[in-house]
């Protein structure tokens, strides 16, 4: 009944078996690996918060007590007043629209 393998079965069926222990072993080693592996430290931005300096207080030139400075200070503080209350919203503001004949079909 059981008859003697011969011995290529038994050296078949060790190399069969190493090969399994050989890759269970990879396999073992790369999820012990994985798991075991720390997990890598996170870097620690540090954000310098600027502190604020004082205004320096500056003395006015020759040049800003003349007439033509002061007019044009005048006139921009009344350009950029105006500025300010323009309603941009209004359709008048609006670039005009062009439907030329030029052949692009839509």
């Amino acid at each position: 009944m059981d008859e003697p393998l011969p011995p290529e079965s038994k050296k078949r069926d060790i190399w069969i078996i190493a090969g399994v222990v050989v890759l269970i072993g990879i396999v073992g080693l790369i999820v012990i690996r994985n798991v075991y592996t720390p997990s890598p430290t996170p870097i620690v931005v540090k954000e310098e918060t600027p502190t604020p300096s004082p205004t320096p207080v500056r003395a006015l030139s020759a040049i800003a007590t003349q007439s033509a400075f002061l007019a044009l200070v005048e006139a921009y503080s009344s350009f950029s007043s105006s500025l300010a209350a323009t309603n941009l919203d209004d359709p008048s503001l609006s670039p005009p629209i062009f439907d030329l004949p030029l052949g692009f079909t839509r």
